[in-house]
């Protein structure tokens, strides 16, 4: 696609199929379902990046019966400011909703927001230290929360902040 600039895709189909209760193990039905993703990773200059990408994809969430269906797009920037700094962000948004499989599922659905900022500073050559920032968002439909354990919060909110060091060394591997 020109200097510094890439596409990747992937694509693939997936067969789920799901049997009864444990009464009536007969199968309840099969779905074949297009999968694959697509990414446009850009050079934007010597010391920054960027990168965008879409992916559909099936999901087992724990707690839930059925597979999801999800569709999910990543946004990433980042790069360097002198030598010393270095920065990276990145956003993901997803979306899903469950494959009816014979049972009425079809109200059982999520949406989910994350995103991390993360600084850097190089000390040394072999010393940086980081601060990183992460928010996450998720959202349950009424119809997924009543497929879960009772307790789960409808709407889940988190935040948080990491410091640290990092130490690495020139030894091969």
């Amino acid at each position: 696609l020109g200097r510094g600039t890439n596409i990747a895709i992937n694509t693939g189909t997936a067969l789920i199929s799901r049997t009864g209760t444990s009464d009536d193990t007969s199968e309840l039905g099969r779905r074949l379902r297009a999968i694959g993703s697509v990414a446009l990773n850009k050079t934007l200059n010597r010391h920054w990046g960027a990168r965008v990408a879409y992916e559909r994809s099936l999901r087992f969430i724990e707690g839930f019966p059925d597979v999801f269906y999800a569709d999910g797009v990543t946004g990433r920037l980042s790069g360097q400011f002198g030598r010393r700094f270095a920065v990276a962000t990145q956003a993901d948004y997803s979306t899903g909703k469950t494959l009816d499989m014979g049972a009425d599922v079809s109200d059982q659905f999520f949406r989910g927001l994350q995103v991390q900022t993360r600084l850097t500073v190089a000390l040394s050559r072999w010393w940086q230290l980081y601060a990183e920032h992460n928010y996450s968002e998720n959202h349950l439909s009424a119809g997924a929360l009543e497929a879960l354990a009772p307790g789960i919060v409808p709407r889940r909110f988190s935040r948080g902040v990491r410091l640290g060091a990092t130490l690495w060394s020139r030894r091969a591997h």
